[in-house]
């Protein structure tokens, strides 16, 4: 680090993080850093210096793995691009697109937006088990009346690994969006 002027206190402070503070003309500064090469096992321990000092710890991320998808896959899955023509032109009832909301302190609600009229029914589910969000999709699908039963399209989610039972159950074909 460079900087101009001089001050007791903040050289403490900069040898306190781990800093080397060099004093002299920036000539006689530049070649002894080109001299003293700067390793990555100082860098290392100088982060962990600053995590411990640190009051707010790191966490790991929630988020997927770049590597690959650390989930299981939904087995048979029909891709939307198999769907019926006459479902992408909304232009017959009937065709239902839905997906899974979480909210807080594990809540959630199946939503299926009928694509024709945009009619949406909200439904409650105690957990995002794919056993329970099946069960509680075919017993709202069942109440609707036979025209307005044709397709439902999902997310690639796995609450509707299970789809296959839906589809038994409610005469409903699923089609997935495209893998992410």
């Amino acid at each position: 680090m460079e900087a101009t002027g001089y001050s007791r206190w903040f050289e403490r402070l900069l040898a306190e993080l781990g800093f080397e503070v060099w004093m002299g003309n920036p000539a006689e500064i530049k070649s002894r850093r080109v001299k003293k090469q700067k390793t990555d096992r100082k860098d290392a321990q100088l982060l962990l210096r600053l995590m411990r000092k640190s009051k707010r710890r790191m966490r790991r991320s929630r988020h997927a793995s770049a590597s690959g998808q650390s989930r299981g896959q939904i087995v048979d899955a029909v891709s939307i691009r198999e769907r019926p023509a006459e479902v992408a032109d909304r232009a017959v009832p009937g065709h239902w697109e839905g997906d899974l909301l979480a909210g807080a302190k594990n809540t959630y609600i199946a939503t299926l937006v009928e694509r024709h009229s945009r009619f949406a029914m909200l439904i409650k589910v105690p957990s995002k088990s794919t056993e329970v969000v099946v069960a509680a999709l075919s017993q709202q699908v069942r109440k609707l009346p036979a025209t307005l039963k044709r397709s439902l399209t999902w997310d690639r989610g796995l609450e509707m690994a299970k789809h296959k039972d839906f589809t038994v159950a409610t005469d409903v074909q699923v089609y997935f969006g495209p893998a992410i």
